[in-house]
């Protein structure tokens, strides 16, 4: 490792990235996939070119990712302060203790996995930090766009309905109708409202 660098903390997604990763196709989640981890390898941004969705959904990413990094390299330096160290130039067998202590810390909230995290944080009985979605406005046009998918398959009058119906807000309008649902499929939601005629 040279001098003065820290090593980088983890990949997680958070979410509000899964959000976006829920409305993907396999090929789409592959691309998404191969672009996180080469921002989180050596910073590279996606070609500017890049649709909408995918910009969006890689800029909610990068922000939570850019925040969880600035947090990590802190605590490392609150870390080497503590010890007594002045500089930052450590050799690589005292980050990688440094590391391995973060890594024994962060076990408190669960394993590695997205899944385990999630369900962490929804056991805890701490206040909850108000999570940030993307503006409701956003989401909406993220859903319709992922409707497009289906013009091939559907009518452009139940695309229609269907979109009207699952994206009405709620009360407060920070929620969709189709959010408020514990499981989603938009395939096989948009089959069952074909076939059974939900409208």
């Amino acid at each position: 490792m040279a001098k003065g660098k820290y090593k980088k903390g983890g990949l997680l997604l958070s979410e509000n990235t899964l959000f976006f990763v829920d409305k993907m196709t396999d090929e789409e989640m592959i691309k998404f996939f191969k672009l996180i981890c080469a921002y989180h390898r050596n910073g590279t941004l996606p070609e500017e070119n890049e649709d909408r969705f995918f910009s969006t959904a890689f800029e909610v990413f990068r922000g939570e990712y850019d925040e969880s990094q600035s947090k990590y390299r802190e605590k490392v330096a609150r870390m080497l302060k503590n010890r007594g160290k002045q500089e930052m130039s450590e050799t690589s067998s005292d980050i990688s203790e440094i590391s391995q202590e973060i890594s024994e810390t962060s076990q408190e909230i669960g394993s590695n996995t997205i899944h385990n995290i999630t369900k962490q944080l929804n056991k805890e009985s701490k206040p909850k930090k108000k999570v940030s979605l993307p503006p409701l406005s956003e989401r909406k046009e993220a859903f319709k766009m992922e409707l497009e998918k289906f013009t091939e398959k559907y009518e452009r009058e139940t695309l229609n309905d269907f979109f009207q119906h699952w994206t009405q807000p709620n009360r407060t309008k920070t929620k969709m109708k189709f959010e408020g649902e514990k499981f989603w499929d938009t395939k096989a939601r948009l089959d069952a409202w074909v076939n059974k005629k939900w409208q």
